[in-house]
């Protein structure tokens, strides 16, 4: 039932008395007004706005009161009244002259003689009366108006205009004469609210209509059959103007229960929730298990209902297949999880294959592989100190030499299987000899392999290349390790002499060569060579005859001792200079080369003296004694026994060299018998 709104047009209006002592007479009011909501009559200053909906009735009543402070009251005779209002929002239903069932009035026989409606107001040219104006408020006539269905919200008005159409004419019934009183300007606006509508009037599924639908149950069941994939679904609203969002339309039905969601907003925003439960019939389906599952290796023992199992493979087998098949040709496999070959890691390998039935729901098998960890514990390549070692297959021990000044060794050792450990240290120090270096390879498994590293540090080899002592049998050359070059007289049918040689070094080698068919001048070289390859020679000069001493013999020995303060002094120059000669020589054979160099200079010097010796005793003495040409024969010997020297490249040195033996050879001395000859040489090879 659409509420009724009462709303009274209230117009005041002045009646002027005819009687002529009383110009302030009594006031007739004449005004639209409306009821509080203790239907107490509101004052005309007092009345508001109305708020209203859309189908609401809004009565509007013309009231007249006098403010007559008598008993004595006016009769009302005729008049006339137009009232307006906004089109757009409402129109007039009814015109009453006696509503008492809203206001209690107490007007009676209202009678409209004219009237006119048009499309906005209502004009009543004339309406006659005959019943008396209290004090009290009293209704004059009722307008029944009705907001329309398609207003749109916003502010409406019901009024009366200032003008002729307004003008009211009252009567006194005792002297018949005619007051006029003017109205004042009177309306009521009333506020067209927006709907709060928010309910449906009907909804259809599949097109037809919810067998029991109510606007205010929010939620349904309905089930369909198994083959329905889709349905549609309409909804109409008891309100035009609000509005649907949600599921409607064609949906899509799944099988199971499927929830749909309409929302019914209103035009005020407010919100109802309709939810529709449409349960397809599923019929599918529900098998999800594999019919077979095997492996390209390993042991699987297979049972459908059975989804995890646990296999050992050995190291060898880096890679499996996984074959299976359905159990239901209607189900099938999950993307990405059906039948592969996998790539096996060493440990745990976690394999998956999953089955989706018709329904849609999911089956896994785990396959969980243990592929066993390698044994594998050779190494791939060895270095020492960044000197790599060639290893051999299934061979675990390897020598190796270094030098003396090695003092300790970097050991990188790397193995063949990436995830196999090596035990090595930063460094190992070595000692000097034999030293022994454990490397431990542990495999993946755990499997050990050791690796021996015999390691010999060279000892520091001697330079001694000097002897102890110098003997020959039968003969006494009075032997000093300083000098290096002996003259021995011997007999004449000797043609070996038994020599022994003991050296300072017992590592030090002693060679002796030119010891057989000895002759006059024949030269017997010991060559001793050093723990490291250094060399010191000595020789015997062979001399064959008379052992007199003749007296320019002894004057030449006079005369070779006088210069020997002047050969010191060459001496010590000499060997400073053969210093810096010998450290620039790249190695040691050169060295040695120089040094037979000027040994066969100092042996040629000796022999050219005694050469002059012999020549003396000839003349003096007339002693036998080797001959210049025996001589020549023992120095072109000695040459070809000593190698040239390659100093040839420095030519300064070479001269100093050549012009020092010259000074050599003037200064050389001679002892025959138990004396001694003593070169240049000698010192030098003493000293190396």
């Amino acid at each position: 039932m659409r509420k009724i709104k009462n709303i009274y047009l209230i117009i005041v209006s002045l009646f002027i008395l005819g009687i002529s002592y009383n110009v302030n007479a009594d006031t007739v009011n004449y005004y639209l007004s409306t009821k509080d909501s203790n239907y107490n009559y509101i004052k005309k200053e007092n009345v508001k706005e109305l708020n209203v909906k859309r189908g609401d009735y809004i009565n509007v009543a013309a009231i007249i009161n006098s403010t007559n402070s008598t008993n004595n009251s006016y009769q009302l005779d005729k008049g006339k009244l137009t009232i307006r209002w906004d089109e757009k929002y409402v129109e007039l239903k009814e015109v009453n002259g006696k509503y008492y069932d809203i206001l209690g009035s107490d007007f009676e026989n209202i009678q409209i003689n004219s009237s006119n409606k048009e499309s906005n107001k209502f004009v009543i040219s004339e309406f006659t009366s005959n019943s008396l104006i209290k004090s009290d408020k009293n209704v004059l006539m009722v307008f029944k108006f009705q907001v329309l269905e398609n207003a749109s919200s916003g502010i409406g008005r019901i009024y009366q205009m200032d003008g002729e159409d307004s003008i009211t004419y009252l009567s006194k019934t005792e002297d018949d004469k005619v007051l006029k009183s003017e109205s004042l300007y009177s309306e009521i606006k009333f506020n067209v609210t927006k709907s709060s509508e928010n309910r449906l009037s009907s909804i259809k599924v599949g097109g037809v209509d919810l067998e029991y639908f109510n606007p205010d149950t929010t939620e349904y069941d309905i089930e369909v059959d198994s083959d329905v994939d889709k349905i549609k679904i309409e909804a109409k609203t008891k309100d035009s103007r609000a509005k649907i969002s949600g599921n409607y339309g064609e949906v899509k039905v799944d099988y199971g229960t499927n929830k749909y969601i309409i929302n019914v907003i209103a035009e005020d925003e407010k919100r109802k929730t309709y939810t529709i439960n449409v349960t397809r019939d599923d019929t599918r389906s529900e098998d999800n298990t594999l019919k077979t599952l095997t492996l390209s290796s390993g042991e699987l023992n297979f049972s459908p209902n059975i989804t995890e199992y646990n296999v050992n493979v050995e190291n060898e087998i880096n890679k499996i297949t996984v074959t299976s098949s359905l159990n239901d040709i209607r189900s099938k496999y999950v993307e990405d999880y059906s039948n592969k070959e996998v790539e096996l890691v060493e440990g745990s390998n976690r394999i998956v294959i999953k089955v989706i039935s018709e329904k849609g729901e999911e089956n896994t098998y785990t396959i969980n592989i243990n592929r066993a960890l390698s044994s594998n514990n050779s190494l791939k390549s060895l270095k020492i100190n960044n000197e790599k070692i060639e290893l051999k297959e299934n061979e675990f021990t390897y020598n190796f030499i270094v030098e003396n000044d090695v003092t300790d060794v970097v050991i990188d050792a790397v193995a063949n299987d990436p995830k196999a450990t090596v035990d090595l240290k930063e460094k190992y120090p070595l000692e000097i000899g034999d030293n022994e270096i454990n490397i431990t390879v542990i495999a993946a498994s755990g499997d050990k392999a050791s690796y021996i590293l015999n390691i010999t540090r060279k000892k520091l080899l001697s330079k001694d290349s000097l002897l102890k002592s110098l003997k020959v049998k039968n003969y006494d050359i009075n032997f000093k390790q300083d000098i290096k070059l002996y003259n021995l007289k011997i007999d004449d049918n000797v043609e070996e002499l038994e020599i022994t040689a003991e050296t300072e070094d017992e590592n030090a080698k002693v060679e002796i060569e030119g010891n057989k068919y000895l002759t006059n001048g024949s030269i017997i070289k010991i060559n001793v060579k050093a723990e490291d390859g250094t060399y010191t020679r000595y020789f015997i000069n062979i001399e064959k005859g008379s052992t007199g001493i003749s007296p320019v013999i002894i004057i030449i020995i006079i005369m070779l001792i006088l210069l020997g303060t002047c050969l010191a002094i060459l001496f010590i120059r000499k060997k400073k200079k053969e210093n810096e000669i010998f450290e620039k020589l790249d190695n040691t054979n050169s060295k040695e080369e120089l040094s037979e160099t000027e040994e066969r200079k100092s042996i040629e010097e000796d022999n050219k003296e005694q050469t002059n010796e012999e020549a003396s005793k000839n003349i003096t003495e007339n002693d036998s004694s080797p001959s210049d040409e025996s001589r020549e024969e023992v120095s072109n010997a000695f040459e070809q026994e000593l190698p040239n020297s390659e100093e040839e490249n420095s030519l300064n040195e070479t001269k100093e060299v050549q012009k020092t033996n010259e000074t050599i050879e003037k200064g050389a001395h001679e002892y025959t018998g138990e004396h001694e000859y003593t070169s240049e040489d000698d010192v030098k090879e003493k000293d190396m």
